[in-house]
């Protein structure tokens, strides 16, 4: 599809923008927000949300908690 190789990262982020997927391994919530430099003062580590498309007009969305991921306690 179009959109295939890249992440969008949006928000609370200090620098929301399009990103490449990895040339190797996978792309994480970390590596992703990593690209768009960290979240910005006002973002919220215990709730960010991830959206996929499951579909090719579908998408779904779960909340995660980033500072537990960046932490070790939860998968990333």
């Amino acid at each position: 599809s179009l959109n295939e190789g890249i992440v969008y990262v949006h928000g609370n982020v200090n620098r929301p923008g399009v990103y490449n997927l990895p040339q190797t391994g996978r792309m994480t919530l970390i590596r992703a927000i990593a690209a768009a430099s960290d979240l910005n003062p006002i973002g919220i580590p215990e709730r960010v949300d991830i959206t996929r498309y499951i579909g090719p007009e579908r998408q779904a969305t779960v909340r995660v908690n980033y500072r537990a991921i960046t932490e070790g306690t939860q998968p990333d």
